[in-house]
This record gives C-alpha cells, sequence and structure tokens, in this order.
C-alpha cells in the first residue's frame, strides 16, 4: 500500500529572521528550504509545512521563508494534531509532544544534517556549556546524509533510532538564481584583472574544527611562495570575530601573505555578493564533511574551487587530506589553467550537480521510499541504502 496525500512538517527555527541573512548564514536554513522543495515535488505529498513554535505577536501567514517558497507555516501544536510526518531539522521538537504525536500515528523523523558526535567531541574537551541537545521521546527513524554516515551513524542509532537511513544529499541554484534577480547582477566567474593577480576566497565557518580557515590559508600560502605574482588577496570569512586573537594574529604573522598584507579577516557575507564583485576562486577544506553548500554554489558559478573532498575528487581541483603542500600545487595549477578548462569544468560541475538535484528522479525516489518506510516494514528490497 502506498501512502497518499502526505502533510508533512519541517521543523524550522527562523519565525522572524531576514531571508535575505538567514539562507546565507545557515547551512540548516538552506537544507529546510531544499527538503521542503523537493517534497512538494512527491507525488505522494499533498502539503509542506514548516512547524514553529510562534512567539508572542507574530503571525504564521507573516513568514518571509515560506512566503518567499510557498511552505505552509505551522504552530508546532496545532502540528501534533494535524501532520501525518514531522521531520526534526531546524527546531527541537518538544520532547513532551512527541509520545503524543506518536500515539496519535504521527511519524517523527530525525534528519541529521550536522556533524554532531564531533560538536559533542568538542564540547567535552573545550569545556563548553554545550553539546548537542538530545530530544527523550523516541523517532521512528533517522535520516543521515552520507557525509555524516562515517561519524555519526552508530550515534545515531543508540540514541535517536534503530532505523537508520542515509537520505541522499540535496541542493538546487534557487537561493543562487533569486539573489541574482534581487541584486541585478549575474553570478558567474570571470578572469581576473589584466595584471593576471588572482583574489581567492574561504568560507569555513570556523564554528568548528570540522571545517575551519587554517588549511585554505596554508594552501595559498604555499602556491604564494612557489609562485609569488599569482595571489592579491585572500578573504579569510567568518573570522572577523578572530582578529584580535592571539592565535590568529600569530598565524597571520607567520606567512608571507600576512606580512605582506595580503589577508583580511572578513565577516560572514553572502558567496553571492564575494564571487559576485570581488573574489576570482575558492579554497577550502573540510574534515568528516565532504559535501557543503557553498561547494556547490561556487561551482554553479564556474569558479575555480581548490577542495579535500574524496566524495567528488574528479570535479574541481582537489588535493588529498590535510597535505596543503600538495595543495598549493593543484591551486597554481588552477589558477594558471581554469579559463583554458572552463567548458569541460562546467560539463563535469553540471554532472555532480545532477546527482543532488532536486529534479532527479533518483533523488526524488529515494525520499519517497523514506516516507514509505515510516508506514511499512518493507527494508527487504528496498532501493535504500539502510545500515540498521
Amino acid at each position: 500500500m502506498i501512502h497518499q496525500n502526505l502533510r508533512i512538517g519541517i521543523t524550522f527555527n527562523g519565525q522572524s529572521i531576514d531571508p535575505n541573512i538567514s539562507l546565507w548564514s545557515s547551512g540548516i536554513m538552506q537544507n529546510i528550504v531544499y527538503l521542503g522543495l523537493l517534497l512538494q515535488r512527491l507525488s505522494c505529498v499533498d502539503l509542506v509545512y514548516l512547524v514553529c513554535s510562534c512567539g508572542e505577536g507574530e503571525k504564521q501567514e507573516d513568514n518571509a521563508i515560506g512566503k518567499r517558497f510557498g511552505f505552509k507555516i505551522i504552530d508546532v501544536v496545532d502540528a501534533v494534531q494535524n501532520l501525518d510526518v514531522i521531520i526534526e531539522l531546524g527546531m527541537r521538537f518538544p520532547s513532551e509532544l512527541m509520545g503524543l504525536y506518536r500515539s496519535r500515528g504521527g511519524r517523527l523523523v530525525s534528519y541529521m544534517a550536522g556533524n554532531a558526535m564531533i560538536m559533542n567531541f568538542e564540547a567535552v574537551a573545550s569545556g563548553l556549556p554545550y553539546g548537542e541537545v538530545l530530544s527523550h521521546g523516541g523517532f521512528d527513524a533517522t535520516w543521515i546524509t552520507p557525509q555524516h554516515v562515517k561519524t555519526n551513524f552508530s550515534y545515531a542509532k543508540i540514541t535517536r533510532s534503530s532505523a537508520v537511513y542515509v537520505a541522499p544529499h540535496i541542493w538546487d541554484p534557487i537561493i543562487i538564481r533569486q539573489a541574482q534577480a534581487q541584486e541585478g547582477r549575474m553570478f558567474r566567474w570571470r578572469a581576473p584583472d589584466q595584471d593576471g593577480r588572482w583574489k581567492i576566497a574561504n568560507f569555513e565557518p570556523n564554528v568548528n574544527v570540522v571545517k575551519t580557515f587554517h588549511l585554505p590559508l596554508l594552501v595559498c600560502e604555499n602556491a604564494h611562495r612557489i609562485n609569488p605574482h599569482l595571489i592579491e588577496h585572500v578573504f579569510l570569512l567568518n573570522t572577523y570575530h578572530l582578529s584580535n586573537q592571539v592565535h590568529f594574529e600569530e598565524f597571520i604573522g607567520a606567512l608571507n601573505l600576512g606580512r605582506e598584507g595580503r589577508i583580511s579577516a572578513e565577516p560572514r557575507l553572502p558567496i553571492m555578493d564575494l564571487l559576485s564583485l570581488h573574489a576570482n576562486a575558492v579554497v577550502a577544506h573540510q574534515w568528516e564533511n565532504e559535501l557543503n553548500y557553498h561547494y556547490w554554489d561556487s561551482l554553479y558559478g564556474g569558479f575555480p574551487l581548490i577542495h579535500n573532498s574524496d566524495a567528488f575528487k574528479d570535479v574541481g581541483y582537489y588535493y588529498p587530506n590535510f597535505d596543503a603542500r600538495r595543495g598549493g600545487e593543484v591551486l597554481i595549477d588552477a589558477l594558471v589553467n581554469h579559463e583554458n578548462n572552463l567548458p569541460s569544468y562546467k560539463r563535469q560541475v553540471a554532472k555532480l550537480l545532477w546527482t543532488f538535484s532536486i529534479d532527479n528522479p533518483e533523488v526524488q525516489e529515494s525520499y519517497h521510499d523514506l516516507l514509505q518506510l515510516l508506514f511499512i516494514n518493507c527494508e527487504a528490497g528496498s532501493r535504500l541504502a539502510n545500515f540498521s
């Protein structure tokens, strides 16, 4: 039996946030949008809601994200009474309502889109007052994105649900396209000015150890030492709050790029603004976090992406692991040859991005199956990778 006309909610913590800020400052916010748009495309889904706790004086119909992307907004109390499936993603579902919701036949999913286990490690090692806040009311399934299976599978299986499934990573250019229309400018790669010097951007958030500025800056430094005439400037996004820290200042001061004044600590800025107006290339690094939205945005615009993600090492300009020396060599290759590589580069990018597309029938079919498995026990023969 195929369950049809499903009413699905995605938890959301951003009732009053300006989408022009939140869509560029949170991967979770983008994930919510892409997931909602994907679910709207499924034949078994009737309506998709954003589930939130409306603050005093706030009206559900005033929600800017809902208006922009066509999602209905529903308060968490009403969601318990009216929705068939609730996916916990952007806001913790209240523990005290979980039992009630499941008892009336609702299905509750934990969507694991961040590297929670490493954040827990950090909370203990650094004496932080927080780790991941776990709900104890029970989930019917955990959907985990591919880049987090290695470090989080056992954790999810023991603390969330014994039914753990891989949910395909998803992306869509809709946010970039909206920004292009809103700003009135194109988002596409352009060659450096006549002097041939490149401006490099790094967008790592620097909020935990999985994505920081350190390796990208070392990659740029090695390239600069090999060829001091290629790099004009390096923009370190999301580091402005670090600019007075001893470690940050000493790290910058140990590099030729720093001593020459070619590095700037920047606040969080939309990728659309920096790449369309200032930078020509992106250098990235991750640890156990291989699939990131700023990668796909950069690739979509045709910008050279120098990265260390094994998941797509044949696309962009790949260097292995923590090898900043090799990364510098790869960066030089990218800067020297990208213009000639651009036609084949765009073909490779289009093929890769299709594998994540919310319009890809295989991706849609996987999410259809995930929803059906919430209601029927048909694990045998499923097309999904079930790690239980």
